[in-house]
């Protein structure tokens, strides 16, 4: 069974440095944290984004290297 990561809702636009850039969440897109960045660092604080089931147009969050790494 595939392992399944955490999925949040944004609940405010903002800027967020996942260690490789900044990366840009929009209000109301869904974002699944695939454990390659520090995204749970601001998924932490309930102002900014609030755990959610993927939907179609759910973006994940991924490190550009870590596909290189696997």
């Amino acid at each position: 069974m595939p392992k399944k990561f955490p999925t949040y809702l944004c609940k405010k636009s903002c800027s967020a440095d996942l260690e490789y850039s900044m990366y840009r969440f929009e209000k109301g897109r869904t974002y699944t944290d695939d454990g390659t960045t520090i995204m749970d660092v601001y998924t932490s604080s309930d102002d900014w984004f609030e755990p959610t089931e993927p939907n179609a147009s759910t973006i994940t969050v991924t490190h550009p290297e870590a596909r290189r790494r696997r």
